[in-house]
């Protein structure tokens, strides 16, 4: 993702581009509500499917939100991010938190894959990761045990 080290100020180890728990949910029936009611159909269906899973993610729900997972040296970083003309642009950060006492969770899927993150303060992200980026989520998932 352009623009990921900039937000972080510090030397990435490990990265993966993410989307808040449901955003695949969202996109597909979005897209039938967007043939059946247009614009403003697909915004209702993205507000009532983002509101099924609040509070899962730290990254806004709906359809075309996605962000970056990074982790630097102490950190776990989730970036928000927006598509670009070609790939992906970082544009804020979301949270951060210590890279200590965390583990990563990455499951299986067909489209995408849940990642969820636990800390053993009791604070859990839950993210999903397109299938194109699973390798790199596999990277990120190893440092983190290792």
């Amino acid at each position: 993702m352009k623009g990921l080290e900039d937000l972080l100020q510090a030397p990435a180890e490990a990265s993966c581009v993410v989307m808040p728990k449901g955003a695949k949910g969202a996109a597909l029936v979005g897209a039938v509500a967007g043939e059946l009611g247009g614009s403003l159909g697909r915004a209702a269906i993205d507000t009532v499917a983002g509101h099924r899973n609040d509070g899962a993610s730290p990254l806004r729900p709906g359809s075309w939100s996605l962000g970056a997972l990074a982790l630097t040296r102490d950190e776990v970083v989730l970036v928000e991010g927006k598509r670009a003309l070609i790939g992906t642009k970082a544009t804020g950060v979301v949270a951060r938190a210590p890279r200590a006492r965390v583990e990563a969770d990455l499951g299986k899927g067909k489209l995408t894959a849940p990642l969820v993150l636990r800390w053993a303060s009791g604070v859990t992200w839950e993210l999903e990761v397109p299938r194109a980026e699973l390798g790199r989520a596999r990277e990120l998932s190893g440092a983190l045990a290792g």
